[in-house]
């Protein structure tokens, strides 16, 4: 049962160690990003809201950025979560075959494929992060918009009006943009992940897709848009 529950959670590792790096990363672009499009527009329009597109341009600016971690960090990932599933690679002790760690994983990846194999699908990562938190910080920023007791609290500087009034707004804007994120960016998740598992020679080069648009191609030959 052990074994059985530990299964459900392969691969955490690798997320939870690159999850730090990864939100400075991207919320340190985004953050000085923003700063220099609020300094430009301050100048030549003061006392008037930043356009949604710059939040847009800083989003995609961090998702770019962001994608120094996020490849390495998924590929690893990926690859232990499907161990055991078919992809030659056994998981759990019953067999008594070690489960490897997330150290083992990045160390034979990096063996086999050197710097190149830990940035597999690097491409529709790319695709998918740099549009996707585009849209999702001004998503995010366009629906905070809509209440004016947030927009007040912050433009007058109220800390405590806005704690008051921000929690249950930040919730709803921050889960809907989200959805709309994922929504939008999905099909390049998975083209991704597809990516990212496939087998590889001893050289650690991709044996079954060519690039993320034959991917695209080889998926939807076979399975159709769903």
């Amino acid at each position: 049962m052990k074994d059985q529950i530990g299964g459900l959670f392969a691969g955490l590792g690798s997320p939870l160690l690159g999850a730090a790096f990864l939100n400075a990363v991207l919320f340190g672009a985004y953050e000085r990003s923003l700063a220099h499009f609020q300094k430009i527009h301050a100048a030549e329009y003061p006392h008037t809201l930043l356009g949604l597109p710059y939040y847009f341009y800083a989003g995609a600016i961090g998702g770019a950025a962001s994608t120094l971690v996020t490849c390495p960090v998924d590929v690893v990932k990926n690859k232990m979560q499907v161990m055991g599933l078919g992809h030659g690679h056994a998981q759990g002790n019953a067999s008594g075959i070690k489960v490897p760690t997330t150290w083992d994983v990045t160390k034979s990846t990096f063996k086999s494929g050197g710097i190149r194999g830990l940035y597999l699908g690097t491409a529709p990562t790319i695709y998918r992060d740099v549009p996707g938190y585009g849209i999702y910080f001004a998503v995010y920023e366009s629906l905070k918009r809509q209440f004016p007791e947030l927009a007040a609290a912050e433009e007058h500087g109220d800390g405590e009006a806005h704690g008051a009034a921000s929690l249950p707004i930040v919730v709803l804007s921050g889960g809907s943009a989200g959805c709309i994120y994922h929504a939008a960016t999905y099909p390049f998740d998975v083209v991704k992940s597809v990516i990212q598992t496939q087998p590889t020679d001893h050289q650690g080069k991709p044996l079954h897709y060519k690039n993320t648009a034959d991917c695209f191609k080889q998926i939807y030959q076979k399975q159709g848009w769903r």
